[in-house]
């Protein structure tokens, strides 16, 4: 039986394996010293020239049976172990062998047997799925030589219970990874499908063209279409807002009718607001006090006040104009501080639907929505903040 060095390899390697060789000067006057070579299993043979030139120089040979590396540390996976008693004659220690609990693939006596024949026809093959006994002094192969693996089940059924090499168990065991992977998937899967029953929900719901978008909780979001619906999906609690001086229903407080906001109006809304917290009338006509009230919130007080003398001296030095357009003007800047809804003010807010999930409604989140006419709010909610809709107007109705 012709067998090369490749089917050494083969036998104790998988192709992409490493095989660790040494090879040592057999003449101790010789310069060369010694060398370490690796190489793939599988390409054994391209290495096999530089071999014999060395075999030609009287080098020895030697290949590290296991795998990982050439030194202990470095050896990953015992391929095969040799044993040897050089204290007991070969009987006793094949006797030891034999009470061992896990047969050997094969047993060589010293003096080297013959090779036994092989088994024709189908013997071969059922070499790929026994182990092998070997005695000493054996010249054949019968059936009480071969054990048969194929039916344990503790192993895998191939040689990997001879040479360690047969990957079927860690195929199985990849394989019960990627069952639990596919259903790690059919869950996502699942989650998506629910992710887009959600979305088909939401586009159910648009009754036209997107007027805006945006974000008013940590996990609400917002949608107002141009019909004056506006949604709100999401859970938990929209954000607390302030308020400011609704631009739609503001006023040039121009009190005394000169064309102008000057200190002069400051002082008529400061004395009206002495008047009326003395318990006396404002001094001022309907019409009047309709200016006076400048942050429309129900009263002529010093706020009021105040804000017609900063409009006043700032128009006086020059950073707005002195008339009905700067006015709105010093109000949107006035406004950019306020911490806003983006609701506030929003004429075009007709109708609310607050859909399930969402708690609470923060403060002044409807602020000065006039013409929001009916709102549909979800049976999760169980607070609405101060003043969330304040200054509606009077014909709002049809809550539900």
């Amino acid at each position: 039986m012709n067998i090369s060095a490749q089917d050494v390899i083969n036998a104790l390697f998988s192709p992409d394996d490493i095989v660790c060789l040494r090879v040592f000067d057999d003449r101790k006057e010789g310069i060369f010293t010694g060398a370490k070579l690796n190489v793939e299993a599988g390409k054994f043979f391209s290495i096999e020239n530089q071999l014999k030139e060395h075999n030609q120089k009287h080098r020895g040979i030697f290949f590290v049976v296991n795998s990982g590396g050439h030194t202990d540390k470095e050896i990953t996976r015992i391929n095969a172990q040799f044993v040897e008693m050089d204290d007991k004659s070969f009987e006793e220690q094949q006797k030891l062998i034999d009470n061992f609990p896990l047969p050997p693939s094969m047993v060589t006596p010293a003096e080297y047997p013959a090779v036994p024949e092989m088994p024709s026809g189908d013997g071969i093959k059922s070499l790929l799925l026994h182990a092998v006994w070997l005695g000493a002094g054996t010249k054949s192969l019968s059936k009480e030589n071969l054990i048969d693996y194929r039916d344990d089940d503790k192993k895998c059924g191939y040689c990997r219970c001879i040479l360690g090499k047969c990957k079927v168990s860690d195929m199985l065991a990849q394989l019960v990874i990627l069952n639990a992977q596919i259903e790690e998937y059919n869950e996502t899967i699942d989650n998506l499908n629910n992710k887009i029953d959600s979305l088909q929900l939401k586009i159910d719901d648009m009754t036209g063209d997107i007027l805006q978008v945006g974000q008013c909780g940590d996990d609400i979001y917002y949608v107002l279409y141009s019909d004056g619906k506006l949604l709100l999906r999401g859970t938990g609690e929209t954000y607390d807002y302030g308020t400011a001086i609704p631009i739609s229903d503001c006023h040039y407080p121009d009190i005394d009718g000169d064309g102008r906001v000057t200190a002069s109006d400051s002082s008529l809304i400061l004395a009206a607001a002495a008047n009326i917290g003395s318990g006396h009338e404002s001094g001022l006509t309907p019409e009047q006090e309709v200016l006076a009230d400048v942050n429309r919130d129900g009263s002529i007080n010093a706020v009021d006040s105040s804000l017609v003398l900063s409009f006043a001296a700032s128009a006086g030095a020059g950073n707005y104009q002195n008339s009905p357009e700067g006015w709105i003007d010093f109000l949107t800047d006035q406004r950019a501080n306020s911490n806003l809804s983006p609701f506030f003010d929003n004429q075009n807010v007709k109708s609310l639907v607050v859909s399930d999930g969402i708690t609470s409604l923060g403060t002044f989140a409807f602020n000065y929505c006039n013409a929001l006419k009916s709102t549909s709010l979800s049976n999760s909610l169980t607070k609405i903040g101060r003043n969330a809709f304040a200054v509606l107007a009077t014909d709002v109705y049809g809550f539900t």
